[in-house]
């Protein structure tokens, strides 16, 4: 079992891109996942949630949205788990960690400002985005469950690559939609993809 490390103790340890993975109390929500990230204020220091969701366990509401970490961690039904990011910053690259927080708050304004949707699982598109990001069957380099149809809306995994992709720290050659909450876990490929940047291990804060 996980030791459960208090959210305060290493709450100054926590900032922007840091990837949050969740197993909920329910089995079947469990075995689906979620994948959110940490979006820290500059100005005010506040680390907000950064996710896509069918349902908020806060507000209620669904798609893009922001929500303060505390209050957050505190209404999420079920077991949450942190993976801290590592920063390699050139000698000569002294404007990286400005440049790619600046286009951390560019990404956030972006999604909050269009409203960005969650898949409609009242359709058959959007059901099949979801699911079709969880079936990984490749012939001669090719998925062949890779999603085709108009669906707009963002799913949670999908939302944090794209976010780490715009930011620079994650190679563009990946398919967001084809990522799944299990590709951030420990050992997921996602921690291949990483630009300038390592996870740490998995510690759970709930």
């Amino acid at each position: 079992m996980n030791e459960v490390v208090n959210y305060l103790d290493i709450r100054h340890k926590i900032g922007t891109f840091t990837v949050i993975n969740c197993e909920h109390r329910n089995w079947i929500w469990r075995l689906i996942g979620h994948t959110a990230v940490v979006y820290k204020c500059r100005i005010t220091g506040q680390l907000m949630v950064l996710e896509s969701t069918n349902k908020n366990f806060t507000t209620g509401n669904s798609g893009v949205q922001l929500t303060p970490l505390g209050l957050w961690l505190k209404n999420y039904p079920g077991k949450v788990f942190i993976r801290v990011p590592e920063f390699v910053n050139k000698p000569s690259n002294t404007d990286a960690k400005w440049n790619r927080e600046e286009k951390a708050g560019q990404f956030v304004a972006q999604h909050l400002i269009a409203k960005t949707s969650y898949p409609d699982l009242r359709t058959w598109s959007g059901r099949f985005k979801v699911a079709l990001s969880a079936l990984d069957l490749k012939f001669r380099g090719k998925d062949l469950f890779t999603y085709k149809g108009d669906d707009e809306g963002i799913f949670c995994t999908m939302l944090v690559v794209q976010f780490y992709i715009y930011c620079g720290l994650m190679k563009p050659v990946i398919e967001a939609a084809e990522c799944e909450p299990d590709d951030t876990r420990t050992h997921g490929f996602l921690e291949r993809q990483l630009v300038d940047c390592a996870w740490s291990d998995e510690i759970r804060i709930k």
